[in-house]
């Protein structure tokens, strides 16, 4: 893990960072510790979790859980997280590491499971993921900690013949993190509804909170603190704008503008509108210290857009919305890469999922990160699918099965999958081959 920054619980609320206040990002210094496993092969089922005290701010569940038929669970602590690891009977000799998403803020680590866990097991692939050794927005975390237990799933069963990595939804920044970062360690990756661009998710929250407090014409950033925020939010930025379902005249200025800085037009992206309005902006309410990730956000390089005659132009949101510099210590690319920008220089397949509508995670990152890959000269390792629907990760099992099958294809027999063009002018047609479960209304919600 990059030591340059001390990771240290740094208090002050830095407010430009509207935004990144929805992740909360509370972060604990870092402690000691060793390898201490307690797994079993036969576990029982654990309906309760028991939590295991931790020196800090973390505590440890149980990891047990029960294996499905067919393979045997192994799990423990692992440092200072927790894992856990499925085996088949018949084990292929190949391996999948799932990295679970944002996790919250509270002080209970877990380990995720992967959504397509039957399926791997059915075809023979052991899987193994990691709690992370703190909850937050901290992909870096993420990256090492799925590093470590792979290197422990080694030293315990075996070099595997490939290893492949999975992630979802924060976990898709720890994908494009830990392939440019640590090339040679995965064989092919499958991001699910993914921060493909690392810290612009975190310049996308401040992005959008900035513009909310422009077109309300409330200016109340910056802020002294997120207590100060809160009634502001509460008593004059949400009533000026009102709601999805009962805009006001600002508030549909502001969906324009947003409709721009999530990726355009495209199916399902006023439900996703409706579904993610005030969540960029629900933990304002609570301070927090300053984190990592919200110390490198910036949103001084986003160029705003609007629809005309909305009382707007794009000249006055450029100059008007508020610009907060990031900290040059934090957004590092040398020092402190997984807080900057990717650099699009991947070496294996990456196959990736995402929502149309998403707005909390939005197509943007899918959009900025082909173009990124680009212009690395690595296009050919990156294919991209939509699904139709408005939420965040709001897939059938059967969406990302369908994309792993297409990804052992892709790297194992070098048959690769067709995708689709994110760079097209009009979207409105995305996702049509690759969504199984078709929701009412599908040619709604432009």
């Amino acid at each position: 893990m990059n030591t340059s920054v001390q990771r240290t619980r740094m208090h002050g609320w830095r407010f430009g960072l509207a935004g990144v206040a929805v992740v909360a990002l509370a972060l604990a210094a870092m402690l000691g510790g060793s390898e201490t496993p307690i797994g079993a092969q036969q576990p029982s089922a654990t309906p309760t979790p028991t939590v295991i005290a931790r020196p800090g701010a973390w505590q440890l569940t149980d990891p047990s859980f029960t294996a499905l038929p067919g393979a045997k669970a192994y799990f423990g602590v692992l440092d200072r997280s927790t894992y856990h690891i499925e085996l088949p009977d018949n084990w292929n000799g190949e391996l999948v590491m799932y990295a679970h998403g944002y996790a919250g803020e509270g002080p209970l680590l877990q380990a995720g499971i992967s959504p397509i866990r039957k399926h791997l097991i059915d075809l023979g692939f052991a899987w193994a993921a990691s709690s992370y050794d703190e909850n937050g927005y901290d992909p870096d975390l993420g990256v090492t900690d799925t590093l470590a237990l792979r290197d422990y799933f080694i030293a315990t069963f075996g070099k595997p013949k490939r290893t492949y990595l999975e992630g979802t939804s924060m976990s898709g920044h720890i994908v494009v993190s830990s392939l440019e970062q640590h090339p040679g360690i995965y064989d092919g990756a499958l991001a699910e509804c993914g921060v493909l661009m690392q810290e612009q998710e975190i310049d996308y929250l401040e992005a959008y909170s900035a513009l909310a407090d422009f077109i309300s014409g409330v200016n109340a950033l910056p802020a002294a603190d997120a207590a100060a925020f809160q009634g502001t939010l509460t008593n004059q930025i949400v009533p000026a704008l009102g709601t999805p379902d009962d805009w006001t005249p600002l508030g549909q200025a502001f969906e324009s503008a947003v409709k721009y800085l999530t990726g355009g037009a495209r199916p399902f992206r006023h439900e996703g509108m409706v579904d993610f309005y005030t969540g960029a902006f629900a933990a304002i309410t609570q301070q927090q210290p300053a984190s990592l990730a919200g110390l490198a956000a910036t949103d001084d390089y986003f160029t705003f857009h609007i629809d005309p005659d909305l009382g707007f132009t794009d000249d006055q949101l450029n100059s008007g919305v508020l610009r907060t510099a990031a900290d040059p210590a934090y957004r590092n690319a040398q020092t402190n890469p997984v807080f900057a920008l990717p650099t699009g220089k991947i070496t294996v397949p990456l196959l990736t999922y995402h929502t149309t509508g998403d707005n909390f995670v939005p197509l943007l990152h899918e959009i900025n990160y082909r173009k990124t890959v680009d212009a690395a000269g690595n296009g050919d390792l990156l294919v991209q699918r939509t699904v139709r629907a408005p939420k965040h990760c709001q897939f059938d099992t059967a969406d990302l099965v369908q994309g792993f099958d297409d990804l052992i294809a892709w790297v194992e027999h070098g048959v690769k999958p067709r995708g689709e063009d994110l760079l097209q002018a009009d979207l409105t047609g995305l996702g049509r081959e690759w969504t199984h479960h078709v929701l009412p209304g599908d040619d709604q919600g432009y």
